[in-house]
């Protein structure tokens, strides 16, 4: 999974951490690295900058990664906010349709 982030909201996002499929692999299943995930994007996102979350490689993954990695974002940033700034890409269809 590859992580970009930094760019402001009216530009595409740049690059701002290492792969994090590096960091998780290819599977995104335990909280432990949604927390992770979450970590690295949301200081970006308080920030009011696009971040895009690319799934490219993930063989699996699972809603309890998803529940920290995204849903845990919904404290501090409001659902429509959210959806301007968090871009996924390459997500299975189900498990898009279960993180919108």
């Amino acid at each position: 999974m590859e992580l970009n982030a930094g760019a402001q909201p009216d530009r595409k996002p740049t690059e701002y951490a290492t792969e994090d499929y590096e960091l998780i692999g290819p599977r995104c299943i335990v909280k432990e690295d949604g927390q992770l995930v979450h970590d690295a994007i949301h200081p970006a996102l308080m920030r009011g900058e696009m971040v895009t979350l690319n799934f490219m490689d993930v063989t699996q993954s699972a809603s309890s990664f998803f529940n920290f990695a995204i849903e845990q974002l919904l404290k501090d940033i409001g659902i429509e906010d959210l959806r301007r700034r968090l871009q996924i890409e390459n997500v299975a269809p189900d498990t898009h349709s279960s993180i919108e």
